[in-house]
Formats: structure tokens, sequence, C-alpha cells
């Protein structure tokens, strides 16, 4: 009897057992014939991320969510990804496949703004973690500038900065992805430390962003040890039939 693809258990409902798989592959993922069904199982992800990125950009704006930049709330590949994304790796090396993919399918998203419940980009606002990937262009042309790259000749994607820079505070570290990578996924750096725990892979932190409707810092409410400005929320009572409208009937990925 025919073993099932990767790809098949994931349409069949595994999709966490294969990415907690294929991560453990590291490298070996890029034999053939487990290449194509690991680009398969990357491709259908991303696909499931945009269509519930769209979703939710359509809801945020009927709660009267007020996009600080709505003209790059989620922008699309185009028809220059590929070269641009050829050109990245020419110069960096191989991208982690969920991050070349999620180029290939998603483009750049930016969702910071303001709401009274769900978080503002006003200086010292509620920190939500508005999901931002930077537009594959800015990872190209960064690769110009030397502090992008550490001794060893890695080059750190920068993705966005972190929550409290999103917030208006003087924040830590960016959200980075070290490359050369040659996995299906990769670790975000710059979540290593609180208030994100533990290592948090690139399709990991999509979950919970997405889980909360695109503000992932929401899992972190109700923490006793976060300072005021972040556990506490104000003369607001939680938001709760907010974030239960943005993430109801989403695909889980």
């Amino acid at each position: 009897m025919r073993s099932q693809s990767y790809l098949e258990r994931y349409l069949k409902g595994e999709q966490r057992q294969v990415w907690s798989e294929l991560r453990e592959l590291k490298e070996a993922i890029r034999d053939e014939p487990l290449f194509s069904d690991t680009v398969s199982v990357a491709h259908e992800t991303m696909r499931r991320v945009r269509n519930n990125l769209e979703i939710v950009h359509k809801r945020l704006l009927e709660l009267d969510y007020k996009f600080l930049y709505p003209d790059r709330v989620i922008v699309p590949p185009n028809e220059q990804t590929d070269q641009i994304i050829q050109k990245l790796e020419q110069k960096a090396g191989s991208l982690p496949l969920s991050l070349r993919e999620w180029y290939k399918v998603v483009g750049s998203v930016n969702m910071r703004g303001d709401h009274q419940r769900l978080g503002v980009s006003e200086p010292q606002g509620p920190a939500t973690d508005p999901l931002v990937i930077a537009p594959l262009e800015e990872l190209l042309n960064d690769t110009d500038y030397p502090g992008s790259w550490d001794s060893d000749a890695n080059y750190f994607a920068d993705l966005s900065v972190d929550l409290w820079h999103k917030a208006g505070y003087s924040g830590g570290n960016d959200y980075v992805v070290r490359i050369p990578n040659y996995s299906i996924d990769a670790p975000i750096e710059g979540m290593y430390d609180w208030p994100y725990p533990h290592e948090v892979f690139f399709v990991d932190y999509l979950r919970i962003s997405l889980k909360f409707g695109g503000f992932a810092a929401f899992h972190l409410y109700g923490d006793s040890n976060l300072p005021r400005w972040v556990s506490a929320w104000g003369n607001e009572p939680w938001p709760s039939q907010e974030l239960e409208y943005l993430t109801h009937g989403l695909t889980s990925f």
C-alpha cells in the first residue's frame, strides 16, 4: 500500500503534524521527491493564509479599524516576484520554503492601525503586535547594508519591527530570519526572549497572529507578570466580540 504524501496528509487535516515532521527533516527536504511534496505543502499553507488575511482585512474595515497604510495592508506578488527571489537567493542564499512561498503567494502585509479595542499606532498604545511582513524588495535592498550580515556571512532578513515599536515604545530587536536556510521553516529571531518565551517559527507566528485576528500579542494578555501597559486594557473590556468576529470560520493551516 502506497504511503500518503505529506500534502495528502495536510489536506486531510494533519497540518501541525506535517509541519512538525518536515521541520525535523531540515535540509533533507531539498532532495527529490520530497522537495516537490514539501513545496506543495508550503504553497497550500500560504494559499490558506492569504485567504484568511483577505477575510480579516475585510472584517477589520467593517469594524472601522483605521489602517495606518491602507494601500499596503495586503500587497500581492507581481510578475517580478520570482526574479527578485532569485536575486535575493543569489546574494544571501536559500530562503526557507515557508518564507519563499509566503512571497510567492501572499506578498507583503501591514496591519498597523488604530482601533479603540484592537490597538493603536499612537505613541505608547496597547502592544497588540499587528501582523507586518516587509515587502520582498526591502529584503533584497537590505542585502547592500553591512549591518544586515554577521561575521559568518549570514544575512538577517528583517521582516518587521517588534511589537513594542509597533505600539510606539522603544522596543527590542526587529523580527528577523537568518539566511541561508534550507529547511521548510525558520525561527524568527528577536522572539527568543520575552514576551515570546520560546522559539517561534515563521508559520507558528502566522498561526498565533491569525488565531487573534492578526494581533499576535493578544495571546499574552492575562499574564500577571506583564507590564501594566500590555496586560491592562484601560477602561475597555477584553474585545471578545471583535476577536470572535475576526476569526470566525478561518481555515486552519
